[in-house]
């Protein structure tokens, strides 16, 4: 991965939380066992290098279906990694 995004100068990086397992991110409608895990996300991000995200967006998420929070908890840990590699 690192050399695929080399190349590029800036990347979006879109998130569909229905990639996530359940157990991390519950509240989508499409729920995969065996989904990636927030660890696996962040690995995935170091690997293409906080300088060459241009932006996140993140779809497919309800909080309806999110009963307990797990999910929004998720997505907090992931934003605040975000920023504070950003700002580094």
């Amino acid at each position: 991965m690192k050399k695929r995004c080399a190349k590029a100068k800036r990347i979006w990086i879109d998130i569909d939380a229905d990639a996530f397992d359940p157990a991390a991110v519950p509240g989508v409608h499409h729920p995969l066992p065996g989904g990636l895990t927030l660890l696996m996300l962040l690995q995935i991000l170091d690997a293409i290098g906080s300088d060459k995200i241009a932006g996140v967006s993140i779809s497919e998420f309800d909080p309806n279906l999110d009963k307990d929070g797990t999910g929004q908890t998720c997505s907090g840990g992931f934003l605040e990694w975000l920023l504070l590699k950003w700002y580094e």
